[in-house]
């Protein structure tokens, strides 16, 4: 579980393919900067 914000409920996140928790992590929180819901991302 992980907290984007102090007083938010936490996201769950998980290890995927050829992913770390840690790289899990980091993407998780550079899609969140303002809210809980990540941000959309480009195809490609």
């Amino acid at each position: 579980m992980l907290r984007t914000q102090d007083g938010v409920r936490p996201v769950f996140v998980s290890v995927g393919h050829r992913m770390g928790l840690g790289d899990a992590v980091d993407r998780v929180l550079a899609l969140t900067p303002r809210y809980r819901l990540l941000e959309t991302t480009p195809d490609g």
